[in-house]
């Protein structure tokens, strides 16, 4: 594999089957654009994206050759993996994607999740003037698992700053609630490339979009819930007026009141990355086991988990046009709540021995289909991903195998980094949800912008034609697409703070190109005509 930089001389090749070596004298992520905070890294450092393909021999994606002589794994595997606003690549699909991977323990789908990242953060990332731009990841941390420590030399870790942590070594199939640590960790910096704290989970969203891009971040909840409440009650998804959330310490005071599970911190994330999507681009979040968050067995309880499913339910399916991608690992779709699964247009089956969905057995599709594209089983015969890592993956109407590399260095086998958050020395003040200032926000391969004295003008790039009149938040002349597949919608919508822009693309579906603050904005009554000279 050759560098896009003609300067080599930090790499040396190794004899291993994964790939390279780090910079002589250097861990790997200690020399990439990514890592270099305070100043311009200099040109020949390379991306994480590339460092984590070299470590572990993934090679980099290849539509024109890779996907030549088989059609039908465009439009599947290298389709979730790349994110377009305006797709010009492999695919017609704007946004986001959303993708059930469905795999028991020993299937390999842990390791296939961690190739999933490197390659969306290599895709979707971009160096402009000496800095990377475009995606980052969020992986879901867990006290019971840590599969993503084979990646923990470029993991920036984001834990709650009120919350108690203690951090172990256990066996990993010890309890962690019952068995013995191996070891204490002193310094989670050690393991890490950077440990940031945050406040709440828009906190969390800022601090993401404020670091650097193509990143691989791993976030654990917050069991003091801090804007949980605010956020829950601020959003205008559903009916559900204020969801629950009592941290364990506030719960033991009260008499008859359960505390909320720490896991259901999760559904308010999912809340703040498709309501403040204005604070990223791109973004992909990974979470194993769904149907321990989402089950199927969700009921109307104390915490109200039927209310925060069905609201889980909302964000995904609006995931896509906020740029928000979505992995998911499940065991079997049996233990995920239907509602959830009917959202994901996309599944990735794994080798473990278990026939795939076939076309003339409807009792096998996926909830919400009508179809698969399979006439046999493609997969019951295969178990052994060790020996032939070979996955499917299929929408209702393409399918195709794809393999994929072994993204593990060993150093874990056996044992797992158990990170418990617990009661916090000091107390959090409860507080409101801080919405972040609405700006313009346009995609720039459908928009440029003009301004002079008198005019502020959103125009449509060539071959396009129009423009928008931002001092009125009105169309000035007619808007006409520059992209073929995509369309304008006629008039400006009306959002809480914003004016969207929206385009249709071929499939009737509505993606947003331009939101224009609506706050300072006069009543649309007026004429919306610019100033002399205009």
């Amino acid at each position: 594999m050759s560098s896009k930089h003609n300067d080599e001389s930090e790499y040396v090749e190794s004899p291993k089957d994964n790939g390279g070596t780090a910079p002589p004298g250097n861990d790997w992520g200690e020399r990439t654009m990514q890592s270099c905070r305070n100043y311009k890294p200099p040109e020949r450092w390379e991306t994480d994206a590339y460092e984590m393909r070299r470590c572990f021999g993934v090679p980099e994606l290849d539509e024109e050759n890779d996907y030549k002589e088989n059609p039908r794994a465009r439009m599947t595997w290298p389709n979730l993996l790349i994110h377009e606003r305006n797709p010009t690549r492999s695919t017609n699909d704007p946004g986001g994607e959303a993708a059930v991977f469905r795999g028991d323990r020993g299937s390999g789908k842990s390791t296939l999740l961690r190739e999933a990242n490197i390659r969306i953060l290599s895709e979707n990332t971009e160096i402009v003037d000496g800095r990377v731009q475009g995606e980052f990841s969020v992986w879901r941390g867990t006290p019971e698992r840590s599969e993503w420590l084979d990646l923990r030399k470029w993991t920036t870790l984001y834990l709650p700053k009120h919350a108690s942590i203690d951090a172990i070594w256990m066996d990993e199939d010890e309890d962690i609630s019952s068995g013995e640590p191996i070891s204490e960790v002193d310094d989670l910096e050690d393991i890490v490339r950077d440990v940031v704290y945050y406040e709440s989970v828009l906190d969390l969203l800022e601090k993401l979009s404020k670091g650097p891009a193509g990143t691989f971040n791993v976030v654990y909840p917050d069991p003091s819930f801090q804007g949980c409440t605010e956020l829950s009650r601020e959003t205008s998804r559903g009916q559900f007026d204020e969801l629950p959330y009592v941290p364990a310490w506030e719960a033991r005071n009260q008499d008859g009141v359960q505390p909320t599970p720490t896991s259901h911190w999760w559904f308010m994330f999912l809340v703040a990355a498709v309501d403040y999507s204005a604070y990223y681009k791109f973004m992909t979040f990974t979470f194993d086991e769904g149907g321990d968050l989402m089950p199927q067995r969700a009921r109307q309880d104390q915490h109200r988990l039927y209310d925060k499913v069905e609201l889980a339910r909302s964000c995904i399916a609006d995931s896509r046009r906020e740029g928000l991608t979505i992995l998911m690992g499940i065991h079997r779709k049996e233990n995920v709540k239907a509602a959830i699964l009917k959202e994901f247009k996309r599944w990735v089956w794994m080798p473990q021995g278990t026939s795939n969905p076939v076309k003339h057995r409807a009792s096998t599709h996926p909830p919400g289909w009508s179809s698969v594209s399979m006439p046999f089983d493609m997969m019951g015969h295969r178990e052994d991903p060790s020996d032939a890592p070979i996955a499917l993956c299929f929408t209702e109407s393409q399918d195709t195998e794809f393999r994929w590399s072994d993204v593990s260095t060993g150093e874990y086998s056996g044992k797992k980094l158990v990170i418990r958050l617990g009661e916090p020395e000091e107390k959090p003040t409860p507080d409101g949800v801080d919405e972040p200032e609405p700006e313009l926000e346009y995609d720039d391969s459908v928009f440029g912008e003009w301004e002079n004295q008198t005019a502020h003008r959103l125009y449509v790039k060539d071959p396009g034609d129009g423009y928008i009149n931002l001092k009125a938040g009105e169309i000035g002349e007619e808007l006409t697409s520059p992209v073929a597949d995509l369309k304008f919608v006629d008039g400006l919508v009306d959002g809480d703070r914003h004016r969207e822009v929206r385009m249709r693309n071929a499939d009737g579906e509505e993606l947003v190109v331009a939101r224009i603050p609506s706050d300072s904005l006069p009543d649309t009554s007026g004429s919306g005509q610019e100033g002399v000279g205009a």
